[in-house]
């Protein structure tokens, strides 16, 4: 499995027709960089409810901005995300940016934010370099 990214290497925007999504793939396309539409009907097809498509869709990029239909508080939603962040971690990116409430982002004990952080920290400590999950308040584009 290939681990190295660069810059060139494809940013995926989950959520790349919603939105939020489809602001952060045009305002990233303007800077210049890769992005890979995250989305049913996209080239490389992303689907929540279709986990053999997660793999593919992750592969080679090095970076991933989560977005989660209908919602994060969801029935589910919270094992779902943890799940795609440790396939994430898994295939080598190297950042995640999740698009999250106020609520959920800011109190610790919330289960989205308590599953994610399970989730990607339990792969992260063995698969290299530093990982990081933020929440998308915290995120500038810019850095992307």
């Amino acid at each position: 499995m290939e681990t190295s990214r660069t810059e060139n290497s494809p940013i995926l925007v989950i959520g790349s027709t919603g939105k939020t999504g489809r602001r952060v793939a045009e305002r990233l396309t303007a800077k210049g960089a890769n992005v890979r539409s995250g989305s049913r009907n996209a080239e490389i097809p992303f689907d929540w409810d279709r986990q053999e498509t997660w793999a593919h869709a992750l592969a080679g990029t090095r970076a991933a901005y989560i977005t989660y239909y209908p919602d994060l508080a969801f029935p589910g939603a919270s094992d779902l995300i943890a799940a795609f962040c440790r396939v994430a971690v898994e295939h080598g990116v190297q950042r995640l940016v999740l698009l999250s409430g106020r609520e959920c982002g800011y109190r610790a004990d919330h289960p989205v934010r308590v599953g994610l952080a399970a989730g990607v920290s339990r792969h992260a400590r063995r698969s290299g370099p530093p990982r990081g999950l933020r929440r998308a308040v915290q995120h500038d584009p810019r850095r992307a």
